[in-house]
């Protein structure tokens, strides 16, 4: 007999309902059968004959769901004898068979999973298997997306095994200009150099003397070297350099960061720890360097799970951190002046903030707020309790700050003003002939010009030229009332000549009907640069390794 259909039946007994599946519809047939077997397999009942009458029982509770007697040496079910309220006749869901994938057009592309449920919960009519299903090309042009990451089976054996490398900016520039530092990560150590730097293609000279430094610290050799594919790392020089010195690079696929995650998490937790040192002193965010250069150093010092809660420094170096030499980022510090006294008078110390570690000097680095310079000092007492900066409420992120009517509390500076001083000093502390006034305005709460400190403002030999009265000379003043008197009087014969040449030439002006918009009231003006701070000292170290004996040429900005 042929089968045209095939679909889903259920009797509703008093209790519970029975399915059929898979029910043929065979329009040739003259009666309708029942297979006993399948009917309790679907419904997990238990079917008892007798001569008399049949039984449907439940095989958990032992409920007599459904009962009948015995007519022509058969079992009918006679469903017109269930109650009204619960009689269904034999409601069915038929369907011409198809296969799996017309299925998945037909029910709006689901997933395999929702797919299989749906057939095998109503028994859709399908021809072949279930699982066989092809690739689909409309789910692969509507739903493509990324594949599942799995774990990496690659184990670095030696130090210098596997370098990992990648460049991190950011719109702020540094005290000393930088916008970009990159990092260089050993794989087996998971110690990390960072080296601020002024533009991406210094990449290229900072690797050549990381690797030249690092190779003759710990005898060993890169030998693979893992990057993105920007362009600092694809340059031909870049490539050229690493083929010649056979390292074998390593690239992320393209929109794939995931494939260099070991340099992002460290961006991470570089610039997590490095914004919290910085909001913990109340320090500007122009002090990122400093802030990141304490993080890495911090990094490299405590332990981490990757390294069985081992010290990156102990792995690499081979004995603990010296932890005594700690310090909070951004306190008070008074270093030991004594060679710069002018005289046997002079104070022997100044409060400074703390702001680093010297790594080419086994000392600490303290920026002196009055004068803007940093000393190296390793005679240093610190006051851990007292952060200079967060007590200087021109310390807040003004850029940021709105009052409460929504206008922005921005500093307004002209552009060949000298760089702004966060630390503004009395004028009556600085002597020097180069001595000019800055005036920095808030709307809501205007600020006192502020002297400007040039880089020779405060140095030894200004001092030194600085004019002095004889002791029986008295000290002269200009008289002030005659100046401004006859300042006066040339004032007003001015501007009554200025009055009287202007009506003898004043004409009417016409009258415009459109009105004048600047870039400024549009929102389109380009963000002004102002000139950075002149501190004196660097933020480019060229290995941010500790003890690393190597022989650089010293500064010659320090005080």
């Amino acid at each position: 007999m042929n089968i045209s259909h095939i679909g889903t039946a259920a009797i509703q007994t008093h209790s519970s309902i029975l399915t059929l599946k898979d029910v043929a519809c065979c329009p040739q047939a003259s009666a309708q059968l029942l297979s006993i077997n399948k009917l309790c397999k679907d419904n997990n009942v238990l079917f008892e004959l007798t001569g008399t009458n049949f039984s449907v029982k439940d095989i958990l509770t032992g409920d007599t769901l459904l009962t009948g007697p015995s007519e022509n040496e058969l079992y009918p079910i006679n469903l017109r004898q269930l109650p009204s309220s619960k009689f269904h006749a034999l409601t069915m869901t038929v369907g011409v068979k198809a296969s799996t994938s017309t299925w998945h057009c037909r029910l709006g592309h689901p997933s395999a999973n929702i797919l299989h449920r749906v057939i095998s919960k109503f028994s859709l009519p399908i021809t072949g298997s279930i699982h066989k299903q092809g690739i689909c090309v409309s789910c692969q042009l509507g739903k493509s997306k990324q594949l599942p990451f799995s774990d990496s089976s690659r184990e670095s054996t030696t130090p210098l095994e596997l370098i990992h490398s990648d460049v991190w900016s950011t719109f702020t520039p540094s005290l000393s200009g930088c916008r970009y530092y990159v990092i260089f990560i050993d794989d087996y150590t998971c110690f990390c150099w960072l080296f601020p730097i002024s533009h991406k293609s210094d990449v290229y000279s900072t690797f050549v003397n990381f690797k030249l430094l690092v190779e003759k610290q710990f005898n060993y050799t890169i030998k693979q070297f893992q990057s993105d594919n920007g362009g600092e790392y694809c340059s031909t020089v870049f490539k050229q350099f690493l083929t010649t010195s056979g390292i074998f690079h390593r690239f992320s696929c393209p929109h794939t960061s995931q494939q260099n995650d070991i340099a992002e998490r460290k961006h991470r937790h570089i610039i997590e720890i490095g914004l919290t040192l910085l909001a913990q002193s109340g320090l500007p965010k122009v002090f990122w360097v400093d802030a990141f250069l304490t993080s890495i150093f911090i990094i490299n010092s405590l332990p981490t799970k990757v390294l069985d809660y081992s010290s990156p420094y102990e792995r690499l170096f081979q004995r603990s951190p010296d932890f005594s030499y700690f310090h909070t980022f951004g306190c008070q510090c008074f270093p030991c002046l004594r060679p710069y006294s002018l005289d046997k008078l002079s104070y022997r110390s100044k409060p400074c903030i703390f702001i680093g570690y010297c790594f080419n000097h086994k000392g600490f680095w303290c920026f002196d707020p009055s004068s803007k310079r940093v000393y190296i000092s390793r005679n240093v007492i610190f006051d851990e309790g007292i952060f200079p900066a967060r007590e200087q409420s021109i310390f807040t992120d003004s850029a940021n700050c709105l009052d409460s009517s929504g206008t922005s509390n921005t500093l307004f500076l002209p552009p060949s003003s000298p760089p702004f001083n966060f630390f503004p000093v009395p004028s009556s502390n600085i002597v020097s002939t180069h001595q000019t006034s800055l005036n920095i305005t808030l709307p809501d709460n205007p600020i006192s010009p502020l002297p400007s400190t040039h880089p020779d403002s405060s140095s030894p030999a200004s001092l030194l030229h600085t004019p002095v009265l004889p002791a029986d000379q008295p000290e002269t003043f200009p008289n002030h009332s005659s100046s401004n008197t006859s300042l006066a009087t040339l004032s007003n014969a001015s501007h009554e000549n200025a009055s009287s040449d202007h009506s003898a030439s004043e004409l009417p002006l016409p009258n415009s009907s459109s009105r004048m918009l600047t870039r400024s009231q549009t929102g389109h003006s380009k963000p002004r640069i102002f000139p950075d701070f002149e501190l004196h000292y660097t933020t480019r170290h060229p290995l941010q390794a500790l003890h690393a004996g190597v022989v650089i040429s010293e500064p010659h900005t320090y005080v």
